[in-house]
């Protein structure tokens, strides 16, 4: 069972590829193909005790002056995958933002809700 994500940013997608590519490595995955191009990314992770392996599909494209990431992310060999690509993509798209943020160059974090 895939689970996909997106998310917009107003920075340039040259920036945004390159800083998710740092963030995969760091979260442990091995990136299989990338090209900066066509904004399309391809990772993995080997097994865990929640899983036989994880594979990322992710794309940055140009988007209103910003740019725009989608992530999937599918387990192999398993029917169920116990929430492990929700995780997946919440974990990268977490990184990804607090990353952005920490370099001046991320979104604003959202207002405070209205009473």
């Amino acid at each position: 069972m895939d689970y996909g994500e997106g998310r917009n940013y107003s920075l340039p997608k040259s920036i945004v590829f390159r800083e998710l590519l740092n963030v995969l490595t760091f979260l442990g995955f091995k990136i299989k193909e990338s090209s900066e191009s066509t904004g399309l990314i391809e990772a993995a992770k080997g097994m865990s005790f929640r899983s036989w392996g994880e594979t990322l599909r992710l794309s940055v494209i140009s988007s209103n002056g910003g740019s725009q990431v989608n992530i999937e992310s599918g387990v192999k060999y398993q029917v169920v995958d116990y929430g492990k690509n929700k995780e997946n993509v919440q974990k990268i798209l977490a990184e990804l933002d607090n990353r952005l943020l920490a370099s001046g160059q991320g979104p604003p974090p959202p207002p405070p809700p209205q009473r």
